[in-house]
């Protein structure tokens, strides 16, 4: 079993949520500051109440889901773990994590969580910063 980290400006289960952007971060990795930015422009536009901005962490070391949310969950196994990506291209490719897990069916399972995660969801957005973009690009033309 794996998880993927993220970060979620709405918890899920939050009923006000119509839409959703998925923003992946780029080479340096710097998941919460891309997502921060998302998250104010997203308020900028007045928008904060039906918009949950996701921000995925492609990790470049091993980390459990007790380590992410430093607490037990109900929601993830304990000894779930995170795929990580020790050679960058491998990640900008789609390529597999040191665990296995390919980069684009980590993405397709984020999409699936926030599906789950929020019933009133109408729209979904996938977008990237620098290799974040390079990525989403790759992920758009070769997932099915």
């Amino acid at each position: 079993d794996f998880f993927e980290p993220v970060l979620a400006s709405h918890p899920p289960g939050s009923e006000a949520v119509e839409q959703a952007v998925i923003v992946v971060h780029g080479a340096w990795r710097s998941n919460e500051g891309y997502w921060s930015y998302m998250v104010k422009m997203v308020k900028r536009h007045q928008k904060q109440d039906r918009t949950v901005v996701v921000g995925p962490s492609w990790a470049d070391k091993p980390c459990s889901a007790v380590e992410w949310s430093n607490r037990t969950s109900d929601r993830v196994r304990s000894d779930a773990r995170s795929p990580y990506w020790t050679k960058l291209s491998r990640f900008i490719f789609g390529g597999g994590s040191d665990y296995g897990e390919y980069g684009y069916e980590v993405l397709d399972s984020v999409i699936e969580w926030v599906q789950a995660s929020y019933p009133r969801l109408q729209r979904l957005v996938v977008t990237g910063f620098s290799a974040g973009g390079q990525y989403v690009d790759r992920w758009a033309a070769f997932s099915p």
